[in-house]
């Protein structure tokens, strides 16, 4: 067994018969640190070639009144000049933070929809990636909500925070909210209701 220990900042590039690396040892890879020969039963030569872990940029662009905020594997992480570069496999989440009067009308990822969850997140990055996150003006409507007897209904924001919406409460138009309903022990829910007309939705 041939194992490799990288040092900080490298990687495994891959495995070779030939000390220039022009010939690969058959069913190995990159950022493979290990390499078993099974039954020897000549003569082998082994080398291993190392590089420097690659780095991918993530180009971050905002729509509206807001900005956004990162950590990486964890960590807070700074963006400068609108970019934020990473290290291959890192675990990267990025955060909204809108103005005021302001809320995240949606993040879009490498061209596509990203969703409009408060927070983002990339993991195991091995690519470049364009996001923006766009921001809209707060316009506010009212949410009332009504639980029957047998259980409880409770109402999160995007960020995870619970709200109490019994009594009515103004929320940004377009907000993304979620309703759940916890049913008392031996009960379900028999019916959702929106702005008096039954919602096709019997989950909780």
């Amino acid at each position: 067994v041939f194992t490799a220990q990288p040092k900080d900042g490298y990687q495994v590039k891959g495995w070779y018969t030939a000390a220039d690396g022009t010939t690969a040892i058959t069913g190995t890879t990159s950022e493979q640190n290990s390499y078993t020969i099974t039954n020897l039963t000549d003569e082998a030569t082994v080398y291993v070639a190392f590089e420097p872990i690659p780095t991918y940029d993530i180009t971050l662009s905002t729509t509206g009144l807001g900005h956004v905020t990162a950590t990486v594997n964890g960590k807070d992480a700074k963006i400068a000049d609108g970019k934020l570069t990473v290290s291959r496999h890192d675990n990267v989440v990025l955060t909204a933070v809108p103005d005021a009067n302001q809320y995240l009308t949606g993040w879009t990822l490498d061209g596509t929809a990203g969703g409009n969850a408060l927070t983002l997140n990339l993991n195991n990055v091995t690519e470049n990636h364009i996001i923006d996150a766009a921001f809209g003006v707060s316009q506010m409507v009212t949410l009332t909500t009504v639980c029957g007897d047998g259980g409880k209904l409770t109402v999160k924001r995007a960020d995870g925070t619970t709200i109490d919406a019994s009594g009515g409460i103004q929320v940004p138009k377009g907000a993304p909210l979620t309703l759940t309903a916890a049913p008392d022990s031996g009960k379900m829910v028999r019916a959702w209701t929106v702005n008096g007309t039954a919602a096709d939705e019997l989950s909780n």
